[in-house]
């Protein structure tokens, strides 16, 4: 995610803001695989196979995922 932005070197509120946006979109992953999978397993069928074409299409927070 830094590569991407070109930072090479962080500050402490970088860093801290980095992490925060990480671990938020991790807690949306997560979310969305303890859903029923009766339900909505098709949904996440089709962002595990985006994932296997490098589209990230899955949600960056848990209200995106709701």
């Amino acid at each position: 995610m830094l590569a991407k932005q070109g930072i090479t070197e962080l500050t402490t509120a970088q860093l801290k803001k980095s992490t925060d946006k990480v671990e938020e979109e991790l807690h949306a992953i997560v979310f969305m695989y303890k859903t029923d999978r009766s339900r909505y397993g098709k949904i996440i069928e089709e962002k595990e196979n985006d994932v296997l074409e490098v589209k990230d299409t899955f949600p960056k927070t848990v209200a995106d995922a709701c």
